[in-house]
């Protein structure tokens, strides 16, 4: 069986090859799952609205075709309608972001912050990050907190609370792809899928082998003294 982490970033890729491809017309997805990833709230509170929904990481299963005969991928994405149920299995398409789940248009930062959380909670995803279910529910929280401005998200532990203000204020320096899904039928949830840039893959991996590196350094020093 091949697990989900491992399909990732093909099918991520996978999106935005075929989204390229058909850019005058768009692209059908069938999605016939949504899982999350792990529990994790927050408190939405605005203009008539109090919510208290799951704010984690959702593992979609789609294919490009009709039906559940077609070969599936594996993604991880986030959601951008507060007010809309999931609705699968449901024939959704691949588009870009433009308005809110209110139908408000969105501003080019709004989008790009979004984009850029999307590919970092991917990234996070892709490598087991520690403590991932509360970071994936802080990305999705930031996501919501830069998509409705007029509305207050609080997460529902400290750890999440302090990880949604960590990305709201980390966002305007992100830069990352992504695709959205939107439902056919405008009545099911739609969702945004990042892209991991392979530069920020290799600035990752070359960080992250530094730093086994000067640890082994050190503790190799140690253990001459």
């Amino acid at each position: 069986m091949v697990s989900v982490r491992n399909l990732l970033c093909a099918s991520a890729f996978a999106l935005v090859s075929v989204a390229a491809t058909h850019a005058s017309a768009a692209t059908e997805v069938y999605v016939s799952n949504v899982t999350e990833y792990g529990p994790g709230k927050v408190t939405v509170t605005g203009p008539g609205l109090f919510k208290n929904p799951d704010a984690t990481g959702l593992e979609i299963t789609y294919n490009f075709g009709v039906g559940p005969g077609d070969p599936d991928f594996t993604v991880l994405g986030f959601c951008i309608n507060l007010f809309l149920g999931i609705g699968v299995p449901a024939q959704y398409h691949v588009d870009n972001l433009t308005t809110d789940g209110h139908g408000n248009a969105l501003t080019s930062t709004q989008v790009s912050e979004i984009y850029g959380l999307a590919a970092l909670g991917s990234n996070l995803f892709k490598i087991g990050a520690p403590d991932l279910a509360n970071k994936l529910a802080g990305i999705q929280g930031a996501i919501w907190a830069i998509e409705y401005p007029a509305y207050t998200v609080a997460g529902g532990t400290s750890a999440i609370n302090s990880y949604i203000s960590s990305y709201v204020a980390m966002a305007p320096s992100l830069h990352g792809n992504a695709y959205v899904l939107l439902s056919d039928d405008g009545k099911s949830q739609g969702f945004v899928i990042g892209v991991p840039e392979p530069a920020t893959w290799a600035m990752m991996i070359l960080g992250f082998g530094a730093v086994g590196m000067m640890l082994r350094s050190r503790r190799r020093a140690v253990l001459a003294a």
